[in-house]
């Protein structure tokens, strides 16, 4: 997960770590 963030842009990066914050509400 970490090596894919370090690929991808400032507004895809925003929108995982959106998903994070999701997924861990689900949690």
């Amino acid at each position: 997960r970490k090596e894919l963030l370090a690929h991808v842009g400032p507004g895809l990066r925003a929108q995982i770590e959106a998903e994070r914050e999701l997924f861990r509400g689900i949690e």
